[in-house]
């Protein structure tokens, strides 16, 4: 019978544990439990010239945001990024931007950490033919800042032509 018990209970402490350990998350981690919706800011900005900004709302396994790229001496892209956790952990976001004044897509694939967002790749698509070319030069690390960093020049243009 004291077999018994003590089996029931080092069965019931297994489980427990497995369980928690499975709750443990923490908001830096951006895991698929966690549902608490997140607002982060993310920039990298070189030699005070060439800037990559980033606004991103997370609400479970949905992204949606905007996003700055200015490279100097070279055509911007501004608009707004959203898309999904994919099964790995990362996320799947499309860009939708204006650039010399026409529309256009990219697909990036990024991953979060509790200090950055780290662009693993990038490909341009193709409007009509829904082609992907890979644009290795998206390819970047940004931190993770406190505070907006989209000034609100942007915000507001950015909204207007987006109707967000």
């Amino acid at each position: 019978m004291k077999k018994a018990i003590f089996a029931a209970i080092v069965a019931v402490s297994v489980i427990g544990c497995k369980k928690a350990e499975k709750r443990n998350v923490t908001p830096e981690t951006y895991t698929k439990e966690s549902s608490k919706e997140q607002v982060l800011n993310f920039s990298k900005i070189e030699n005070k010239v060439d800037s990559t900004l980033v606004n991103l709302r997370i609400s479970g396994d949905k992204a949606e945001g905007k996003m700055l790229w200015l490279p100097d001496g070279k055509d911007s892209k501004v608009g707004i990024i959203h898309g999904n956790r994919t099964e790995n952990g990362d996320w799947g976001l499309i860009f939708d931007y204006f650039q010399e004044g026409q529309p256009s897509s990219d697909s990036l694939l990024v991953s979060l950490n509790e200090k950055q967002m780290i662009i693993k790749n990038g490909w341009e698509i193709n409007s009509q033919t829904k082609v992907k070319t890979e644009l290795p030069y998206l390819k970047d690390t940004l931190d993770k800042k406190d505070t907006d960093v989209i000034p609100e020049y942007w915000n507001k243009r950015i909204e207007g032509i987006f109707k967000k």
